[in-house]
Order: structure tokens, then sequence, then C-alpha cells
């Protein structure tokens, strides 16, 4: 039975990028990144673009993907508004793959921001749809901003996820995140070391390795409508 699996990281690029794209190059693995605009700008490095830029131009040339997570991950924008930061993003994910010196894939995917909790999420789809873009989901979201559950615990609901979807015949999309959005229960999170997610991804990869899975990007696996589980397998109940 074929092994597919695609990591997919949000809210980026920020502290821990360059971490995750260390494990990822030791486990041999490619992912997803869906970068925010004003983090390509240097949101998440105290201002620092170039230091930004350079980890994605390091992330293009190690044979991952680049997506649209639009500019300022807001909750709600109107239709035009909206539209122009998915624009504007989309310009400087270009700019990267130009810097790297790699061909853009001819349409850039995206993801749009709480995409599975905003009750208006459909409206988003329906404008995506109105200007032929498709919207990127994912299986399962594993909650490795929260700061009190160990790598450990984030790297067993994987394993749970993906061999819940294995059994299915289905591709797992696994949505992890390697920086933040901003406010997050009244702090910061942009700018911090996810320490928990480096962890987490060193984990899940081993493993995954050691099944003998095959590492998509999500522009690679089979794009049947995603199912999407608030809850993974395997993690503890209210965690």
């Amino acid at each position: 039975m074929d092994r597919f699996v695609a990591l997919t990281f949000d809210d980026g690029p920020g502290p821990s990028t360059p971490q995750i794209l260390d494990v990822l190059r030791r486990h041999d693995a490619s992912a997803t990144f869906f970068v925010l605009g004003r983090n390509l700008l240097g949101g998440a490095f105290n201002g620092d673009r170039d230091r930004a830029q350079a980890t994605i131009v390091r992330a293009i040339q190690e044979g991952h993907l680049i997506g649209n997570h639009t500019m300022t991950h807001a909750k709600a924008l109107p239709a035009a508004e909206l539209l122009e930061e998915l624009e504007a993003c989309d310009r400087l994910v270009r700019e990267m793959y130009a810097l790297a010196g790699t061909p853009p894939p001819p349409t850039i995917p995206v993801r749009l921001p709480f995409a599975h909790y905003r009750a208006d999420h459909p409206r988003g789809i329906q404008l995506m749809d109105s200007i032929g873009r498709s919207h990127c989901s994912y299986t399962c979201s594993f909650y490795d901003w929260q700061t009190d559950r160990p790598g450990e615990q984030i790297a067993s609901a994987i394993q749970s996820h993906v061999q819940w979807e294995w059994l299915h015949r289905r591709t797992p999309v696994l949505l992890l995140h390697d920086s933040g959005q901003g406010q997050v229960d009244g702090e910061e999170d942009v700018g911090v070391v996810r320490e928990i997610t480096v962890d987490a991804t060193d984990r899940a990869c081993a493993w995954l390795r050691s099944k003998g899975s095959t590492f998509q990007t999500v522009l690679e696996c089979a794009q049947e409508p995603l199912r999407f589980k608030l809850e993974p397998e395997g993690a503890v109940a209210g965690a």
C-alpha cells in the first residue's frame, strides 16, 4: 500500500523555521509552508526582512513548496481586502522563487486563515472559486501552539491520525505551525521559538520514515475533499 503524507506549516517564516528545515533535511522530507506576507517582510524576526526572506529562499532551494496564507492573518476581511491580501502575498511568494532561482508553481497554493473555525469561511471559499483558486485544507490540526503539550504527545497524535487515514487509503495532510499569527489568548506569539513543534516534527518524521512514507507537497498529493477533525486521534481530551 502506498503511504503518502503531506506535512504543512502555517504562519511562518519565524525563528523556528530554520530548525524545522534542519529536521526535514535530516529526514529527507518535503513540506508545504503557507507563509504570512507580514512575516516575509520580517514581522516574526524583529523586522529583519533579509533573514525572513533568506529562510524561505532556503526552503525553496531545499525542495519545499511555498503557499499563500494572506498578508495579515485577519479573522475577517471584506472581499476586496481579502483579494488584495492574496494578491500581495502572491507577489511576495513569487519574489522568493525568483531569489531562489526556481520557477514558481503555475498557481500558488492558498490556505485561508482560521479555515475551519470561522462561520464565514464558506464565503472565502466562494470568493476563491470566483477567481479560479482552490483552497488547500488539511485533515487534522495538532494544536502545536499550546505550550503545555509536549512534542512527544503531538507526535503520538500524528501517528494515530496518519494510521487512521492510511487504513482508509487516504492521504493525511497534517497542520503544524512554524511561527505565530499575533495575539493568542492575550499573549503575543509572533517571534517565539516553537521548540515543541520542532521536537514533534522530528519525532513524527522519524516514525513516518520507519513506516516507508512518501512525503508530498499539497500540489503532489491527491486533492480529494479533505476530512477535518477538530480533535486528532490519540490526543488527550481537553489538551
